[in-house]
């Protein structure tokens, strides 16, 4: 896994992360390890540090994965 955090140059208070798999299973297999500390990420929203989260899309660099799952 690899994520990148990058800044908004022209609104300097505006932030995207990009976070990278290998697989799709090893996404999911993220996703429930980490559930509860994304659960408590999601908690800093009521303190007004993180404004809007949005899914933008997924899709595989080099096709699919053994699972034939292609996100659009």
């Amino acid at each position: 896994m690899k994520s990148e955090l990058y800044r908004d140059s022209d609104e300097r208070s505006r932030y995207e992360v990009f976070d990278y798999w290998r697989s799709h299973e090893d996404f999911e297999d993220c996703r429930q390890e980490r559930q509860q500390e994304i659960e408590r990420f999601r908690l800093l929203f009521l303190d007004g540090l993180i404004e809007r989260e949005a899914f933008l899309g997924g899709f595989y660099e080099d096709g699919p994965d053994e699972s034939g799952l292609v996100l659009r």
